[in-house]
């Protein structure tokens, strides 16, 4: 199932990549800016044996490295720098509710949620 996750998010980002990115780094650029998007996380970095290792563990920097941000996004503008970490997200279980009741329907990833609640509350 998590292969067919990847493929999905993976789609996901080319159709983001295609339909907003590109189109925006030609803005910034014509702005005399520019945009960086780059793939960072650990599907990208990890060797199969070494997500393997990692899976067997609940420490802290073990969960730290399973679920780093996917992707780095990084906006020039004038005087302005800005890097933003990019979690892109797919779901074979179906999320139908909003609101109050959203947790309760689907799948959420608990562990990813909140190693980066951990790194924004270093902020």
């Amino acid at each position: 199932m998590f292969e067919k996750r990847i493929g999905q998010a993976q789609k996901l980002v080319q159709v983001v990549e295609e339909r907003l990115w590109i189109p925006l780094k030609v803005w910034l650029r014509s702005e005399g800016g520019n945009l960086y998007h780059f793939p960072y996380g650990y599907e990208v970095h990890m060797s199969e044996e070494v997500k393997q290792f990692l899976v067997k563990f609940r420490d802290s920097t073990s969960i730290f490295i399973r679920f780093i941000p996917d992707y780095v996004l990084g906006l020039e503008r004038k005087e302005r720098k800005v890097v933003y970490l990019l979690e892109y997200k797919s779901m074979t279980t179906p999320r139908w509710t909003e609101g109050d009741n959203q947790w309760n329907v689907g799948q959420v990833e608990a562990d990813a949620w909140e190693n980066y609640m951990r790194l924004i509350s270093t902020w």
